[in-house]
């Protein structure tokens, strides 16, 4: 039996969740890098796993504002916030992933 793993744009996008929280790349590098990434949230056996989770933090890096001038204005999440989303969101992955068997 063949091991279970996800797509290759679903390793990316853990990729950058650690390398950001890490500190290795920048609030709004990490933000650039998840528009940009066109993730596929499937397993090679054609399971979704990890959807929640990636709507949940897409929406907290959709309301990170890089600028400080303009975040005050539009009232927007700073680095912080946004770490904090992406935290809770790694964790998530990370368990639902687990739980599934899926190897990364």
């Amino acid at each position: 039996m063949s091991k279970v793993t996800i797509h290759p744009s679903y390793s990316v996008l853990l990729q950058d969740v650690d390398s950001f929280l890490a500190g290795e790349i920048t609030a709004g590098e990490f933000e650039r890098r998840v528009l940009d990434n066109d993730v596929i949230l499937r397993t090679s056996d054609g399971r979704t796993i990890g959807y929640d989770t990636y709507q949940q933090m897409f929406y907290a890096v959709e309301d990170y504002v890089d600028d400080p001038q303009l975040r005050s204005e539009v009232q927007g999440a700073d680095e912080h916030d946004l770490e904090s989303a992406v935290r809770i969101a790694r964790e998530s992955f990370s368990r639902e992933l687990t739980t599934a068997g899926v190897i990364t």
